[in-house]
């Protein structure tokens, strides 16, 4: 029976972390400015091509990890 609960109280942190996690990240990719546009990069001259650059969502850390 207590490795039941254990197992179920496990199951709801995981849960609630991951949920954490994915608001975590609807707040970051849904940033607005006082004005409420979404934050834009100017954009690119024209005589200079911008480089490739990833985007580092797959990075995810946590507090537990710090």
């Amino acid at each position: 029976m207590e490795a039941l609960v254990r197992q179920r109280t496990a199951q709801r942190v995981a849960q609630d972390r991951e949920a954490r996690c994915k608001a975590v990240a609807g707040i970051l990719l849904n940033r607005v400015h006082a004005v409420g546009k979404p934050m834009r990069r100017p954009p690119p001259s024209a005589d200079m091509p911008r480089t490739y650059k990833r985007s580092r969502l797959s990075m995810m850390i946590s507090i537990d990890d710090l």
